[in-house]
């Protein structure tokens, strides 16, 4: 089951957050999944998981982020870890009263 999905640009191609941490690539004409994007780059580096994703203005690169700010990108024609990644700061959530 899918946690998040976004589409691309030219809405020819979704990507989808699973369950386990994994990327599904997903050729939306033929209703099948092109890609497992998966490995230790998503569940460890991470930060025990993609929460949330987007795609470049292009389609090309998949952006992943972590609840623990780690931000890397994917090749999505090539369903590879493009091996550039950063850590941004986590976000504290404000409390009101």
């Amino acid at each position: 089951m899918a946690t998040r999905i976004v589409l691309s640009p030219d809405l020819m191609t979704a990507a989808s957050c699973l369950e386990n941490g994994d990327i599904a690539i997903w050729d939306l004409e033929s209703r099948q999944v092109r890609a497992i994007l998966t490995g230790e780059h998503l569940a460890s580096e991470a930060g025990g998981g993609v929460k949330s994703l987007l795609f470049s203005h292009n389609g090309n690169i998949v952006v992943t982020g972590s609840q623990h700010g780690k931000v890397q990108l994917w090749d999505v024609k090539k369903a590879v870890w493009r091996k550039a990644s950063m850590r941004l700061p986590p976000i504290e959530h404000a409390v009101s009263d």
